[in-house]
């Protein structure tokens, strides 16, 4: 018998929401991750943040390790510039990423970010990946440049060993014949990935096209493609970038980049979190939310039917009070790490019970 993956639909049914902060990211869960390429210097980090945050991106990045091609060009502040971003994070309220590329690293990082990213040059450096598994940050995986969807789903398997299923999917483009763009962007994969597992998926128009004026056309593809986030560079002056200036949106391109993608959103049901709202915005979500609820109780009453045919088999009670009572003590606890009343929870949670336990007896006495 093989063994079932963690990354896998078998393992988890249900989409994996990742939560940083007050930012969450899979399902209907939408992130905005915007910042430079690489740090260069203090002014240039937070005026860049400043900006993409105002416009709407609820996650900022910037590398402090960056691997270049050639040795001699820029590769970023070091462990110096951890305590930038850790800084950055803490004044804007905001969530932060960073790519670690060295085993040793992994620690001292995840104390200064809110996610870890290892990227495609580094998605099969196995003995980053067993260290980064023994994090418990959440962390952003993006696609070697000629990874197969397996040897990256492997890749992320490598992450979860440890427990973490924190783990967020980058498609950021593979290597192909074709060198119109820096690389060929595989949209396909998105809904190909959505069928096999249950991570959230994010894109990186960015480093797929290595072309400002493509970033905006792709992003809006990468929405109607059902993804969960996009990733981008953002310069507050990409033509004295010292890193990727070609592909970096300059401000006033990613402030129209975000009111050319809200209207996509909206058609795709998908919510930024993390950010302002206007009344409209609120009941929205509030909508979503609702809709999320319905559909989740309509699965869990879809059950019925399993737990009738192995409780028949088995001899086993319709009422079975210790499992109950295990539920509502489990329900409480939950209800106190989210900091939701326990009473509420409960009687939410009775009526559910209760119709759940009605449902068998009738479909029992009909089989009578």
């Amino acid at each position: 018998m093989s063994k079932v993956m963690h990354f896998s639909r078998e393992f988890k049914p249900t989409n994996t929401i990742v939560k940083i902060n007050n930012v969450k990211i899979g399902g209907k869960f939408f992130a905005i991750i915007a910042g430079p390429c690489v740090i260069e210097s203090p002014e240039q980090y937070i005026e860049t943040a400043k900006i993409v945050k105002e416009a709407g991106a609820n996650i900022i990045r910037g590398s402090v390790f960056k691997p270049r091609t050639s040795p001699y060009s820029f590769q970023g502040l070091g462990r110096e510039g951890l305590k930038l971003i850790k800084e950055l994070g803490e004044d804007l309220k905001i969530a932060t990423i960073t790519e670690v590329m060295d085993p040793r690293d992994i620690k001292i990082t995840a104390n200064h970010v809110d996610i870890i990213q290892i990227g495609a040059r580094n998605m099969q450096n196995y003995d980053l990946l067993k260290e980064a598994s023994k994090s418990d940050v959440p962390i952003l995986l993006k696609r070697g440049m000629s990874a197969t969807i397996d040897e990256w789903l492997y890749s992320a398997e490598y992450l979860m060993v440890e427990g973490n299923e924190n783990i967020i999917l980058c498609e950021r483009g593979i290597r192909t014949f074709s060198t119109t763009t820096r690389n060929t962007l595989d949209l396909s994969v998105i809904p190909l990935l959505k069928m096999r597992t249950h991570l959230p998926i994010i894109v990186d128009p960015s480093h797929a096209t290595g072309n400002r004026d493509l970033i905006a056309p792709v992003s809006k593809a990468a929405i109607a493609s059902n993804a969960d986030g996009i990733m981008i560079e953002v310069h507050y002056n990409p033509d004295i970038a010292k890193c990727d200036g070609a592909q970096s949106l300059p401000p006033e391109m990613f402030i129209e980049l975000i009111e050319q993608i809200k209207p996509i959103l909206e058609i795709e049901k998908k919510v930024v979190t993390g950010t302002s709202m206007n009344l409209e915005e609120v009941r929205r979500r509030i909508n979503y939310v609702d809709e999320d609820i319905i559909d989740l109780i309509a699965n869990r009453l879809h059950l019925v039917p399993a737990l009738i045919e192995f409780k028949s088999k088995n001899s086993i009670p319709v009422y079975q009070p210790e499992r109950e009572q295990q539920l509502r003590e489990k329900y409480e606890h939950l209800a106190k790490k989210y900091n939701i009343s326990p009473e509420l929870i409960q009687k939410i949670f009775n009526l559910i019970i209760a119709e759940m336990r009605s449902l068998q007896k009738q479909k029992m006495n009909s089989d009578d």
